[in-house]
């Protein structure tokens, strides 16, 4: 499933992710957070993304996001970064080009 381009205000559909490490081995997600850093790479303002996030399967790295609408309120390119966050620390993804057209 293809994560853009985007119409502003899109929400749907509900967006999977499979986690995993540069060797390709699942990143287990038990006892994590996920965050999402919405950055405009136009203006270099970042924004955090006020969507939900829901793990569906921790050992196997599986989860999925629910964009909200002022997730996508603005067109433009960006590079979405999500961070899991541990009792331990922080762990950064690869960033994921984004684009959201206006209407």
């Amino acid at each position: 499933m293809a994560l853009s381009p985007w119409q502003c205000g899109q929400t749907l559909p509900v967006m999977p992710f499979q986690f995993q490490g540069d060797s390709g081995i699942a990143t287990n997600l038990t006892g994590a957070t996920l965050s999402l850093i919405i950055h405009n790479t136009q203006t270099g303002a970042d924004v955090a993304g006020v969507g939900t996030w829901a793990i569906t399967n921790a050992t196997a790295g599986q989860a999925t996001y629910t964009f909200a609408a002022a997730d996508s309120e603005v067109a433009g390119l960006y590079d979405l970064y999500i961070i899991a966050t541990y009792s331990a620390g922080d762990l950064p993804f690869n960033p994921i080009p984004w684009q959201v057209n206006s209407r």
